[in-house]
């Protein structure tokens, strides 16, 4: 009981309420935190939406399709993922990424993702991905216009590197980007 009383005696001096006060303080305190969140989430979602238009505008035209390729050290997963979500929405576009923000932990590795709009009807993103996880010793798949994978953690250039042979064996000559 002393113990709980300490601590509601410390809580209440850390938000500079009164006892009776500190359920109410504490309530608006949360209610700030999720306000927060949610800020944060449509800053994130509109600084994503500014990058994805920076990327494709940067992107080379090749074939007629405009091909992106990028290799995020950075990007977690779920990042790599919502930014391909919202660059194959834009017509004639190939977008071939990987993220290797997850990979601070050794035992993760790079997430990867190739997504295609739906109008390169002719282009398979699962088959791609499984070509390019498997030059990088890993796995994945999906559907003709959106696949992701898992490899083992790589620097850029193997990455990049394998972007490029994969296109290649396709047709699709890319040079650096």
């Amino acid at each position: 009981y002393q113990q709980a009383q300490r601590i509601l005696q410390a809580s209440s001096l850390a938000l500079s309420v009164g006892r009776d006060e500190l359920q109410e303080a504490i309530a608006r305190i949360e209610e700030r935190e999720r306000s927060a969140r949610r800020e944060l989430r449509q800053l994130q979602t509109r600084w994503m939406a500014y990058e994805a238009d920076a990327l494709w505008r940067s992107a080379p035209e090749l074939q007629g399709m405009r091909v992106i390729m990028v290799y995020d050290e950075e990007r977690g997963g779920a990042e790599v993922c919502a930014l391909a979500g919202q660059l194959r929405e834009r017509e004639g576009t190939l977008v071939l990424l990987a993220g290797a923000g997850d990979a601070a932990d050794s035992r993760r590795g790079l997430h990867l993702v190739v997504a295609r709009s739906d109008d390169l009807s002719s282009i398979d993103a699962a088959t791609i991905l499984r070509d390019v996880a498997v030059l990088l010793g890993g796995r994945g798949g999906g559907s003709p216009s959106l696949a992701q994978g898992g490899a083992p953690p790589h620097g850029s250039e193997p990455v990049m590197t394998a972007f490029r042979t994969v296109l290649g064996q396709r047709g699709i000559e890319v040079r650096d980007q």
